[in-house]
């Protein structure tokens, strides 16, 4: 049975989707603040997080930030916050989705299977590890290894931790340095996704990794525009 947590101030809100969500099969566990959502984690992680912003103890955003550091679990924000801003802001700090209040149950459904899927991933994963144990990319301007077990990117043997996916996109346009890969490529290889897929994640994963990888921009750097994506690496002695 999937687990899914609800994190949410509000009874009324809570119960309903509590009812709701039991009655399509799902194991429920509920948190009213982000210090019982801490809780509800050391016990047992979900399989998709239904995260409120705005809470007693904390910002849900904030939050959502400093769990995926610690597991990478997909979040799907839903909050009576409704502007551009604050949703460019869930994605940004780790959110996958972002559904606004007043919303409809099976809409909330529906977006929590997307995400769902998103996680049945551990035999995918397992045959991507085995895949990626074999190779070692190489650059001119230094060595770029995995670890496949650590989800651990080497770069002139300094070490960055990557989520899963943060991981597969890397390796996907490594694969393909000096070529552009496009989204439906990532969607598919990384997320074993259909090309016309919502790719709202796709966004958010990859400018969660630029973020990571932007200290060694002077080695190599993730250039994109609206076709897609290309693993660009600084040769020895280029300006």
């Amino acid at each position: 049975m999937k687990k899914i947590l609800l994190v949410e101030d509000n009874e009324h809100i809570m119960d309903i989707n509590e009812w709701f969500l039991k009655s399509k099969g799902y194991d429920i566990d509920k948190a009213y603040s982000l210090k019982e959502a801490d809780e509800c984690l050391k016990k047992s992680l979900p399989d998709v997080i239904v995260l409120d912003i705005m809470l007693p103890d904390g910002d849900g955003v904030e939050y959502c930030e400093r769990i995926q550091k610690k597991n990478p679990i997909p979040v799907l924000f839903l909050t009576a916050k409704t502007g551009k801003k604050d949703m460019m802001e869930g994605y940004k700090r780790g959110g996958n989705d972002y559904l606004t209040k007043p919303y409809d149950l099976e809409m909330l459904e529906v977006r929590i299977e997307a995400l769902m899927r998103l996680s049945e991933n551990t035999v995918k994963k397992d045959q991507m590890i085995n895949d990626i144990s074999r190779n070692v990319i190489s650059l001119k301007s230094g060595a770029l290894s995995f670890d496949p077990v650590a989800s651990t990117l080497t770069v002139s043997g300094e070490k960055l931790s990557l989520s899963t996916k943060e991981f597969g996109i890397l390796y996907c346009l490594a694969k393909r340095k000096g070529k552009q890969v496009t989204k439906e490529e990532l969607l598919k290889e990384v997320w074993e996704l259909e090309p016309d897929s919502d790719s709202s994640f796709l966004w958010s994963t990859i400018y969660r990794l630029k973020k990571k990888i932007a200290p060694y921009q002077d080695r190599f750097y993730i250039e994109s525009d609206h076709s897609g994506y290309e693993l660009v690496v600084i040769e020895k002695g280029s300006n």
